[in-house]
Parts: C-alpha cells; structure tokens; sequence
C-alpha cells in the first residue's frame, strides 16, 4: 500500500493493540494505517463470499456456530465475531467483557442500533451474564432479556424482541451475543400478543 509509510525508516512498528483498532482519531495517520491493514487482513482470512457461504442464510446465530467458525478460518474468537456480527443475515451484535465491564462491541451499524452500555461501564444489572451456572468455556443457552439493556426504546412503541447468549473465558473476559428484532415484524409477531420468549421460540424453530 503506497500510502503506508513507516514512521522509522524501513520499520514498521506494530504493538498488540495495534491489532484491535477499528477506527482511527482524526488526523492519526499512524492509526489509519493500521486500521486499513487490520481490514485488508480480515478480508483476506476470511473472504466475505467464503463467510457468507459458511454462515448459511438459514443458520440461526450462536456462540457455537461463531466458535466453530473461528477454528475453521484459524482466526481469533474476537476476529471471527466481529466478522460473524457484520455478515450474517439475522441483526446480532457481539459486546466483549472483561472483569464485568464492556470493553468493545462488534455490530453491523447499519442494521442494528447504537449499544447504550458504553466502553468501561458495568454490563447491565439484568443481563444473561449475571446468570448462576454459567461455566467457562460453555456457551449459555439462547435467552430473552430486556431490550432496554441494551438499546434505547422509543416511548409509546411496542419494543423489540433482544435475546442474549453468554460465553465466560478465562482471566475474566467473556463475550455476549446479542440478537435483535424488531417488534414490527409481522413474521415474528403476526397477532401482536406474542410474549418475547415465544418470538425467541417462533424465530429459532425456522432454523429448525
């Protein structure tokens, strides 16, 4: 890339969260250099045509499908989920904890809403996360939870349907699926009087 020049004569140097970065400040030339080498990587490792053939346009998201999917790519579960949230068909996102904060969140921005719990804020206190039982390694069920959490709620609308899935890692991180759907959907809730987990029930059984 012609643009990218380093900053040491012939060195570029590159840290680890160098590896992270997803949008550059304003006038970082440094950062946008790395951004744009972040994105061509990612396309190249996993090729939108290749993801979207794997992913299925009838696959319900899940934890599972997106840690089977990072095996099969070699990928990171933080590369593959950010890829997985902007490719798949359903409107998911992915919020990346550490020691019960949000860290990160991986959407794609033209389909699912803006995440209200913001970087270093404590995840909301009725989320899945909070679940007893939950085991390292082992992805949570599929479960509803308030889309307030979440997401702002225009007042005076019936609110959409948010479902979550949890997946605890080690050294107190974890990763949280959120899958959205809006409440005029007729295909979801066709008679208005569907409860939020028989619209969770009513969208996984077409992946059945």
């Amino acid at each position: 890339m012609p643009s990218h020049v380093p900053d040491d004569k012939g060195r570029f140097l590159c840290s680890k969260s160098d590896m992270s970065l997803l949008s550059p400040k304003e006038g970082d030339r440094r950062a946008k250099m790395e951004v744009e080498a972040n994105r061509f990587s990612s396309l190249i490792l996993m090729p939108p045509p290749a993801l979207r053939m794997e992913i299925g346009k009838n696959s319900a998201p899940s934890l599972e499908h997106m840690l089977s999917l990072a095996t099969k790519f070699d990928v990171s579960k933080d590369a593959m989920a950010r890829a997985y949230a902007e490719y798949h068909s359903e409107t998911i996102a992915f919020v990346v904890v550490h020691d019960g904060k949000v860290v990160r969140n991986y959407r794609n921005k033209m389909r699912f809403p803006f995440i209200t719990a913001l970087r270093g804020k404590a995840v909301p206190e009725r989320s899945l996360f909070y679940r007893k039982g939950l085991r390292i390694g082992v992805p949570s069920d599929v479960d509803t939870r308030l889309p307030e959490n979440w997401i702002d709620i225009e007042r005076g609308r019936q609110a959409p349907t948010m479902s979550e899935q949890v997946y605890l890692q080690s050294n107190g991180f974890a990763l949280i699926m959120l899958w959205y759907e809006p409440a005029d959907d007729p295909e979801y809730d066709e008679d208005g009087e569907r409860t939020a987990k028989e619209r969770l029930k009513h969208r996984q059984s077409r992946f059945s």
